[in-house]
């Protein structure tokens, strides 16, 4: 289990008091990756990953770059056929440094873009950027077995891997009556609601993409 943290500001590049925000966030998810955590900014993006190491514990460290500096991960998950996947890719020219999956869901994703989340088979929940394309993909597995939750708010899109830490860096947040209501029927809340106002689940096998140049989050 890992935890992922970060923000994408969809009017200009990222400033100090953004990148404060996606470290406390990323801090409040200690407990979810004891072994490691960092922070990146680039441009008009912030990513913050925590690390429970399992796969490559020496080179699997993230936010993880593509050997060619395309493009960047955070991740949380695990990917059980990135072997195939990475045979696959060193036939089309991507070239890795590591053993870790995380490298193989970047380069997938980087060489058939959000077509690559359909070939990936596993549990996650990850954030990455592809600079040539100018695009960020938030995914989600199938199942959902890996959460991930969101909110756009001040110009920025926000996600984590728990609710709390979006409470405690963008909110707070006012409840959502119809959330309460499922909750107390059905002893929880059904994607994509959460139980505050604003903030949502990305639903089990859905995608949000962002275009960096024209601000568009589909």
């Amino acid at each position: 289990m890992c935890g992922i943290f970060g923000l994408i500001d969809l009017e200009r590049e990222i400033t100090p008091e953004k990148t404060a925000i996606v470290e406390k966030g990323t801090a409040l998810l200690k407990h979810r990756g004891p072994d490691g955590s960092a922070v990146l900014t680039t441009g008009q993006v912030c990513l913050g990953h925590r690390r429970l190491s399992i796969v490559d514990v020496a080179g699997g460290m993230q936010p993880m770059w593509s050997t060619d500096r395309r493009g960047v991960i955070a991740y949380n998950g695990e990917v059980y056929n990135f072997e195939a996947i990475e045979r696959e890719m060193l036939g089309k020219g991507r070239t890795f440094s590591t053993r870790s999956d995380t490298e193989g869901v970047l380069n997938a994703y980087l060489t058939w873009g959000a077509d690559a989340v359909c070939r990936l088979r596993g549990m996650f929940a990850f954030a990455a950027v592809d600079f040539e394309r100018q695009e960020v993909l938030l995914a989600r597995d199938r199942l959902g077995k890996k959460p991930l939750f969101y909110t756009v708010k001040d110009g920025a899109l926000v996600w984590s891997s728990e609710l709390e830490p979006l409470y405690q860096t963008v909110g707070p947040f006012e409840m959502e009556v119809e959330s309460l209501d499922a909750y107390l029927a059905w002893q929880y809340v059904p994607a994509p609601r959460t139980i505050y106002k604003g903030v949502r689940s990305l639903p089990p096998g859905h995608l949000i993409t962002v275009d960096l140049k024209t601000r568009r989050i589909d």
